[in-house]
């Protein structure tokens, strides 16, 4: 409690609270006053002087050397005392005291009534009280990178020289601004400020963040977070668009630290130009993975044009028991769930000449086949040593597919490499040190983002880099909503619509006959390697092409001859041996090429 009562004094210290808009009241006028009442003051202390001492002649030689000592120690003190502020407030604070002190040496001689002692109290009273609130108006209250007490931080954070700026109140909690760096500064000093600035302002741990401005290397945007929002659980608000599709609105679990929607987008939108996203899920045990794994699950299963595939082969029913009924797929033995993984290739290689030969780049509703999410929990036992897995991630995106991994750490015995790198969406739940680095972004450990410093002390508590969000969010902390298998059970019972009647239909597992012709075998090739020319492959290698070769059936020489077929009609050509190149007739790969 006592941190809570004096984080706002701690951002006045800052400068952060001084900046923002208040309403007006007798405790603002007060700077603005004080420079006349002090006039006044030195009027009266100056009538008091001379009436004590001053018509003594024994006493006011005394009074007078004392005056002029006090004077002397003032003067050097405000000098000094100004230091951290700029030259002109130095010099004049120290100007000010000392003509203050020569006013009230001369009205302890000559009484501070008489002329012209009198006129020149006057015109002292009126202009150092102007001069110093024009200066305090300069300084801009909260406009100027000196406003405030923020002159006086700036040393003790070790960042001379850096301004503050454009300095405002975002919700009830939370303050922002523009850090500039000093002469001879780089944003990476301000961004390792930013700890002790925390410290100063009294922000909750987490609270303060400095994110570099990609187009200035000398400025960041500081947050400052007075209040933790996330500090409890927060309760599941059920399905957010049941029945709605997939590419409408995206898939909700939680809250993020402004208090907006943690949302997930997953397929492609050409329109805005966003990518289909696989998702990485990790954290310790406990961390809150398996209960967003759920609330993750329910949304998908609630919109109008998704399957799903699902795998666990650690939890079984403790997880998967609300989707046993729901999925289109499920496996929950190891077995069972590398057989699933190993069938992804080709069965996105027909998704994928299915899309084309119907005018699609990618998936869209509408396009003859529903959206395709495979879910893997526990994904480190499958997914470890898994070729088929790294396949599907480097070639599903344009096919409608989104690969969901989740699992407690990332790492290259736990995960292929290959894969961590198609994973565009990653949420980082506590975990132990170290762990986040193989996961979150080093810019958005940068800015600030520790989720080693929950652990699992803090479940649901979540880092979440969401592609079609603000990147600055992916830094700030998020918590997913909590729900329980019955409230997911109850909710994904009702409210399931059923597909348009007249929009054209294909098998939603879309799963190959056992056996091919030739012919069949040969155009599946084809598929794999349009795949891998539109995703940008530059080189194309014999086992790139192993999960095809092995779902045809064929061996290894079948392969060597087709691709030998393929270097004969230009579509590729021989770098090296063993490595092919894209020829000069691959558009002849795609469905409009190999038809003329």
């Amino acid at each position: 409690m006592s941190r809570r009562r004096t984080a706002q004094p701690g951002f006045e210290v800052a400068g952060a609270y001084a900046f923002s808009h208040r309403g007006l009241s007798i405790w603002h006028l007060i700077p603005w006053l004080w420079p006349w009442c002090l006039a006044v003051a030195v009027g009266g202390l100056g009538a008091g002087l001379h009436m004590l001492w001053g018509r003594s002649l024994a006493s006011a030689p005394w009074a007078a050397v004392g005056i002029c000592l006090v004077t002397v120690g003032l003067t050097a003190l405000a000098y000094r005392a100004g230091q951290a502020r700029g030259p002109l407030i130095r010099a004049g604070a120290a100007l000010a005291v000392a003509v203050a002190g020569v006013w009230l040496l001369w009205a302890l001689l000559v009484a501070p009534w008489r002329h012209p002692v009198l006129d020149v109290w006057i015109a002292l009273a009126l202009a150092g009280p102007i001069a110093a609130n024009v200066l305090r108006g300069l300084r801009g209250q909260g406009q100027d990178s000196d406003g405030g007490e923020w002159g006086e931080l700036r040393d003790k954070l070790k960042i001379p020289g850096a301004r503050l700026s454009s300095v405002k109140r975002v919700g009830e909690h939370t303050v922002t601004a523009k850090l500039k760096a000093g002469p001879g500064q780089t944003a990476e000093d301000l961004v390792a400020a930013v700890p002790r600035i925390a410290s100063v302002a009294g922000t909750p741990a987490g609270g303060a963040r400095g994110i570099p401005n990609p187009d200035h290397a000398g400025e960041v945007s500081l947050t400052l977070v007075t209040r933790d929002l996330l500090r409890d659980p927060i309760p599941w608000r059920g399905l957010s668009a049941p029945g709605t599709s997939i590419l409408d609105h995206p898939i909700r679990g939680g809250v993020r630290e402004s208090g907006d929607d943690l949302g997930l987008w997953l397929p492609a939108d050409e329109r805005t130009g966003r990518s289909a996203q696989h998702v990485l899920i990790t954290g310790q045990t406990g961390s809150g993975k398996s209960v967003f794994g759920r609330v993750f699950l329910a949304e998908v299963l609630s919109r109008s044009d998704v399957q799903v595939w699902l795998a666990d082969c650690v939890k079984g029913r403790q997880f998967t028991g609300p989707f046993i009924d729901r999925v289109h797929r499920l496996a929950t033995s190891e077995k069972d769930v590398e057989a699933m993984i190993g069938e992804l290739p080709a069965i996105i290689a027909k998704r994928a000449d299915e899309l084309g030969a119907r005018g699609f780049d990618n998936w869209q509703p509408g396009c003859g086949m529903p959206y395709w999410v495979v879910h893997v929990e526990e994904a480190a036992v499958a997914i470890a040593r898994s070729r088929a897995i790294v396949t599907a991630m480097q070639t599903g995106r344009s096919a409608g597919l989104t690969v969901v991994l989740s699992q407690q750490r990332v790492t290259h015995t736990s995960m292929p490499v290959d894969a961590r790198q198609q994973a565009g969406t990653v949420l980082q739940f506590g975990c132990r040190k170290g762990d986040e680095r193989h996961a979150l972004r080093a810019e958005t450990l940068e800015a600030g983002a520790a989720p080693q410093n929950w652990g699992n002390s803090r479940p649901g508590m979540v880092y979440a880099e969401t592609p079609g969000s603000a990147p600055e969010q992916w830094s700030a902390p998020a918590r997913i909503e909590m729900a329980t298998a019955a409230e997911i059970s109850a909710a994904l019972g009702v409210g399931q619509p059923e597909p348009e009647p007249d929009e054209p239909q294909m098998d939603e597992t879309l799963q190959l006959p056992p056996e091919f012709t030739p012919a069949e075998a040969r155009q599946m090739l084809r598929s794999a390697l349009s795949v891998l020319h539109r995703d940008g492959r530059v080189v194309v290698r014999p086992r790139d092409l192993a999960d095809v070769r092995e779902s045809v059936l064929k061996s290894p020489a079948w392969l060597t001859g087709e691709l030998g077929r393929l270097v004969e009609e230009g579509i590729l050509v021989v770098r090296e041996r063993g490595v092919y190149a894209w020829g000069a007739d691959v558009s002849a790969l795609s469905p409009a090429g190999a038809r003329s």
